[in-house]
């Protein structure tokens, strides 16, 4: 699904005189994650909305297999892509880190997991 993703990403991202790479998320949920279900789960989506929250509310309501695994909010992976952005435009320099969530992602007791998990 690059041919989705990669256009929709950089769509919705810029980088900034720093050197970072900023997004949108609410236009990468909705232009990437809203897609990507609806090119994914075709057959479960019925709305002509791209937004993925309606997306999301078509998956739910239908009776798709898996409808557990749709259920996530997409906010984490797209702060741990700036993470992991950020991460790379570093020279020589430590990566931040953060154990409330900031970058979609916590460190308990030694182990890193998705923000909008729990333990």
């Amino acid at each position: 699904m690059l041919d989705v993703i990669v256009p929709a990403f950089v769509a919705t991202s810029h980088v900034t005189e720093s050197n970072s790479l900023m997004v949108d998320p609410q236009y990468c949920m909705d232009a990437v994650f809203g897609e990507i279900h609806k090119t994914k789960f075709n057959n479960h989506v019925k709305t002509s909305d791209t937004s993925f929250s309606a997306v999301r509310a078509d998956l739910m309501s239908s009776n798709c297999p898996t409808p557990s695994r749709t259920a996530y909010q997409p906010a984490p992976t797209l702060q741990n892509l700036e993470w992991v952005m950020a991460y790379w435009a570093l020279d020589n320099a430590a990566p931040p880190m953060c154990d409330k969530g900031t970058y979609g992602f916590v460190v308990t007791n030694g182990l890193v997991r998705f923000a909008d998990k729990s333990e």
